[in-house]
């Protein structure tokens, strides 16, 4: 996500193709503002100064959806992937079986929720949920 300059110890955010991870931090009906999350490279830890990036619907998947309040919630963490980068904005995409959601907590108690074959299910309370899953889900 980040390129280090290690004379200056300044991370610079990397382009086009990088994946990314990153926490939903807020949803409307056409888009998503998702926090990019910490990084380590070349043995340095470092986070990106606050980095927010946009993940728009039409970049979440080849096929129609409706909503992203149909794909994602609030505090998802989702894998991701840079479509553009410009001096005012970087943007996503989920467009990939390897891309999506990896971790989601419960709508209605927030235990993580778990992987079954007709979406997710809370192991606490019974809820069941949809989001569009990476391959990678469980894994993070």
């Amino acid at each position: 996500l980040a390129r280090l300059n290690v004379r200056t110890r300044v991370a610079k955010l990397q382009g086009v193709g990088t994946v990314t991870l990153g926490k939903i931090a807020g949803l409307t009906e056409n888009s998503a503002l998702v926090d990019l999350l910490p990084m380590k490279e070349d043995g340095v830890d470092f986070v990106p100064n606050g980095i927010t990036a946009v993940l728009r619907v039409s970049d979440v998947t080849n096929s129609y959806v409706e909503s992203m309040r149909a794909e994602f919630r609030t505090g998802d963490i989702i894998k991701t992937r840079i479509v553009e980068v410009s001096m005012h904005t970087v943007a996503l995409s989920t467009d990939g079986q390897s891309l999506g959601v990896v971790k989601a907590s419960c709508g209605r108690c927030r235990t993580t929720l778990e992987k079954n074959d007709a979406g997710l299910r809370c192991p606490a309370c019974g809820f069941n949920e949809t989001r569009k899953l990476s391959s990678d889900y469980g894994n993070y």
